[in-house]
């Protein structure tokens, strides 16, 4: 089953929505740092999103460690489409 959907494209201020076990990603395409809000209803995993945030950004980097923080708030990191793990 194919879990990647089309590419939708946000312009800036603009919002998008993703169903609860929907498959989702975010890539910023701009030359300047951007940022990103997100608002999750009902709240399950904020703490995920606290737990990178304490973290430095070499830290961040590290995809294992990122991973494992994910796992415990039941998110999955899934590769790009066509990349197999």
């Amino acid at each position: 089953m194919d879990r990647w959907r089309e590419d939708v494209r946000r312009a800036e201020g603009r919002d998008g929505f993703c169903a609860t076990r929907d498959t989702d990603t975010y890539r910023y395409l701009g030359q300047t740092p951007g940022r990103l809000m997100c608002v999750i209803t009902p709240a399950s995993f904020e703490g995920f999103f606290e737990e990178i945030g304490a973290l430095s950004p070499q830290q961040q980097q590290h995809i294992p460690r990122v991973m494992a923080i994910a796992k415990k708030f039941g998110l999955e990191f899934l590769p790009p489409p066509g990349v197999q793990l």
